[in-house]
């Protein structure tokens, strides 16, 4: 089944909720920028059905 790609990111850093978006890229795979997961150690993965999972991570990080 086809899967929509943009996923939201939740997790707990700094006393705080942190949310981000990444996009699905493959079975196990999202991929998110640096800032998004900095901080967390357990992210998860909030599909836009409500579901949530949890992925092996690959962090884009900006070259600016």
């Amino acid at each position: 089944s086809v899967r929509p790609s943009v996923v939201k990111i939740e997790g707990e850093g700094c006393d705080n909720v942190v949310e981000g978006s990444g996009f699905v890229a493959g079975d196990s795979a999202v991929v998110t920028n640096a800032h998004v997961v900095a901080g967390i150690k357990h992210p998860f993965v909030l599909y836009q059905n409500g579901k949530h999972g949890s992925y092996r991570w690959l962090v884009g990080v900006s070259g600016a």
